[in-house]
């Protein structure tokens, strides 16, 4: 997780965590449904000020206190005008160009990735129901506790 909230910091984000992609991939490949197909694996889906209260919620229940950091935060004016401003290909653009597409366009979501123009994915959570994977709530209890 970043300090920063982006935008509003409203638009909803799909997360995975990396454990349950294996869960996932051993589903997908033994799947004549996917075959030549796009699939969506993901976790949850919280936008970054429900991140944010998520781990204040969860570190202050787990006995750590409040959060020491807060979050900085930057308008879409401001990923902007960085884009504009850094040099054709930098690291710099690529990744404020991330900032923008996640957390301001709201491309990495469930919603946008089953559109035709994001390539009509089809939602692992729907083909396989039966597999447990980890909530924001989940990894935010494991990162918290003592």
């Amino acid at each position: 997780m970043t300090r920063t909230i982006y935008g509003s910091g409203d638009v909803k984000l799909a997360l995975t965590d990396v454990r349950d992609i294996g869960k996932f991939v051993a589903e997908i490949i033994d799947d004549e449904r996917t075959l030549n197909r796009y699939v969506f694996c993901w976790g949850d889906e919280k936008t970054q000020n429900e991140i944010w209260e998520i781990a204040r919620k969860t570190k202050a229940d787990a006995g750590g206190g409040p959060l020491k950091a807060k979050p900085i935060f930057e308008s879409e004016e401001d990923v902007l005008t960085k884009i504009k401003n850094a040099k054709d290909g930098s690291l710099t653009q690529i990744g404020e160009q991330y900032n923008l597409s996640m957390y301001i366009r709201g491309d990495n979501n469930v919603a946008s990735a089953k559109k035709p123009e994001y390539g009509g994915a089809l939602d692992a959570r729907e083909l396989y129901p039966h597999i447990k994977v980890s909530s924001a709530e989940d990894i935010a209890k494991e990162l918290y506790k003592q």
